[in-house]
């Protein structure tokens, strides 16, 4: 019940204000988050490149040529690491973001509920369930290659890209490192470092997107619990029609009431 002093309308007004501030709030922190991300996985290649440069100028000294196999795999495994833990930071702050986005949604369906035909005029659906954190399907159809992860938001692939690259980097250099010891030729013993870098790099790719997968289906799954005003396509779009029929009606009445007032300034 509202109280004489505070009628309907004000502390409807409150409320507004206050949704909107939040509205704003969100908003920064979403796009702060979205900053300290992209300084992180910068800072990583920044650092990849540091170390690609500096091997590269330490590689005639004779002592890095002897022992260049175990400089090369120590360096690679290094970066790896760091890799790895770049890119689980880099899909928690997206994940974040991505939760940060949905709870903004409750903010444009409150004004929506209240002006039906402003949802002509909203960038995003009035909704909590968008954007997803997996996006796609594992259908029989594409047989999962054609899934689209919430990492092809961000600067999660190139990180996903490196690390595989290490990974099979590391594996190269053991295998030519132990096929030194064998009287197998050159040629052949940098086809099968290639090979082992190829298989290796993409093994550890596979594994990647699946950890990730992982990781999004549970905080997709998480927050469905805390929905309230989930929309299916099918949905939005009967709620945009709904709007733009609301929107026509009241253009009709607008034009209506005009031409009755010409009219009936002519009669006078």
């Amino acid at each position: 019940m509202n109280s004489p002093d505070m009628p309907y309308q004000s502390k409807d007004k409150s409320v507004d204000d206050f949704l909107i501030t939040e509205y704003q709030s969100v908003l920064d922190r979403s796009l702060k988050f979205e900053e300290v991300k992209a300084n992180r996985i910068n800072f990583y290649l920044f650092l990849v490149g540091a170390v690609v440069a500096g091997f590269g100028s330490i590689v005639d000294i004779p002592f890095v040529q002897s022992n260049i196999f175990f400089i090369g795999i120590g360096l690679a495994i290094f970066l790896g690491i760091l890799g790895w833990q770049t890119l689980m930071h880099s899909v928690q702050y997206s994940m974040a973001i991505i939760s940060l986005y949905r709870i903004s949604g409750r903010a444009r369906r409150w004004f929506y509920e209240k002006n039906p035909d402003s949802l002509l005029y909203l960038a995003f659906e009035p909704a909590d369930n968008k954007p997803s954190f997996l996006m796609g399907s594992r259908s029989k159809s594409d047989r999962g290659w054609k899934i689209q992860l919430l990492l092809w938001r961000g600067g999660e692939p190139i990180l996903l890209t490196i690390n595989s690259i290490l990974v099979g980097i590391v594996g190269c250099l053991i295998t030519m490192w132990s096929l030194s010891f064998t009287n197998f030729s050159f040629n052949f013993k940098g086809l099968a470092g290639v090979i082992v870098l190829l298989v290796g790099g993409g093994a550890f790719w596979r594994y990647q997107r699946k950890v990730i997968v992982t990781i999004l289906s549970e905080r997709e799954n998480s927050f469905k619990r805390r929905e309230f005003f989930g929309l299916s396509a099918s949905d939005y779009e009967t709620l945009f029609n709904n709007a733009k029929s609301y929107k026509d009606e009241s253009l009709n009445q607008i034009k209506d009431s005009t031409d009755l007032s010409d009219n009936s300034e002519k009669a006078r």
